[in-house]
């Protein structure tokens, strides 16, 4: 992939001499509110399906990319913002676009080797998009245009999106990622909801769970919230829980039980404690997860966001790590990955059915009772 030296532009200089400081600011179309950016379906750069959905509920910066622009070392600027705020629900969210004086050539592969080898990306990118106007426009950046009354004029435009998929602001080329309007706009956005201020809310923390290997049994019991919970089943699934790859997961509760229906009848807390040893796409993860929810209840669209919030936390995890769901005595659940808060969610109704899901209301398989139960 032919990369122009130090990212010098190739557009002539006239449009550089010309209004510089409007350059890249935006080309007005029509304006229409309230369209929800996180209903759209895009494909990732290898050319797989995406749902936006996927970040409901964090806080994105959508930008279409270049390779041979003048303003391709925004990059590193994105790169930051996205290690930066990463853990208190900001993702970057990368689209390749070669409308402007054919600055993104590149296939596929090339645009992921540049990325990764010259500005370290890690935040997810997706398939070369249209952003113009005209036959051939991405829906995306169709619904992004109304939503501010603004398209991209050039490369590195930048549109910040709240967590319920509606469209805050759009920045022009020229605002850098890092500054000040771009950061103070996603501080106003995330508000409180930092890890740290999460902890508060819980105002607890995970019991760690600690395996001598990946297939050690687990302890016999386990402290949190000054209780004892003890184990009330275990379980190694090759197939197991919402259709999970293969994991180590373990319920401890107050009072042990091989009855699903016992369990959910006492108010009492509960800890679903799962140690992941393959490794996961997060993308199946929640396929997996939803697909189960849809199983155990249908369409229940009154529980649609505090599932989304529960996908959202899913997002994060890898091989190796530890995810905790606690469901209290008001049956709230609070979830942790490797023992850090993530949220709460404050639902009696979905705290019941996550570990309805988790034992089986429908009724458990077999396979469940045995991994899940002990039986």
């Amino acid at each position: 992939m032919k990369m122009t030296p130090n990212w010098i532009p190739t557009l002539p200089l006239i449009p550089w001499l010309l209004g510089a400081c409007s350059f890249g600011s935006g080309v007005e179309v029509p304006q229409q509110a309230g369209n929800d950016i996180y209903t759209q379906q895009v494909k990732s750069l290898e050319g797989e399906p995406v749902s936006l959905e996927t970040y409901r509920g964090k806080v994105a910066l959508i930008v279409n990319t270049a390779s041979e622009c003048g303003f391709t070392p925004q990059y590193e600027g994105l790169q930051t913002l996205f290690e930066t705020y990463g853990d208190r629900g900001f993702v970057v969210l990368g689209f390749p676009c070669n409308d402007f004086m054919g600055q993104e050539p590149g296939t596929a592969a090339e645009i992921r080797t540049f990325c990764t080898q010259e500005f370290g990306v890690t935040f997810p990118m997706f398939e070369k998009v249209q952003v113009k106007e005209g036959e051939g426009q991405s829906e995306l950046y169709r619904l992004l245009g109304q939503a501010t009354g603004t398209l991209p004029s050039w490369n590195f435009g930048k549109y910040l999106v709240d967590r319920n998929g509606q469209v805050d602001q759009f920045f022009g080329t020229r605002v850098s990622p890092t500054d000040a309007p771009i950061t103070q706009a996603i501080e106003r956005l995330l508000g409180g909801d930092s890890v740290e201020a999460m902890a508060a809310s819980v105002q607890t923390s995970a019991p760690i769970v600690t395996l001598e290997s990946d297939y050690a049994d687990f302890p016999k019991e386990t402290s949190y919230a000054g209780k004892t919970l003890k184990l009330n089943g275990a379980g190694l699934c090759e197939w197991g829980l919402l259709g999970f790859n293969l994991y180590r997961a373990g319920l401890y509760v107050e009072r042990p039980s091989t009855d699903a229906e016992t369990l959910l009848a006492v108010d009492q807390t509960m800890l679903i404690y799962q140690h992941f040893v393959r490794k996961l796409s997060a993308s199946q993860l929640q396929d997996a997860f939803r697909a189960s929810v849809r199983y155990q209840i249908g369409d229940n669209s009154e529980l649609e966001p505090q599932l989304q919030t529960l996908l959202d936390w899913m997002v994060e995890v890898r091989k190796g790590d530890a995810m905790a769901f606690v469901v209290d005595e008001q049956q709230h659940l609070v979830g942790f990955l490797n023992g850090q808060p993530m949220g709460r969610i404050e639902s009696p109704e979905f705290g019941r059915l996550f570990i309805q899901l988790y034992l089986g209301n429908k009724p458990p398989t077999e396979a469940l009772k045995k991994g899940m139960l002990g039986l």
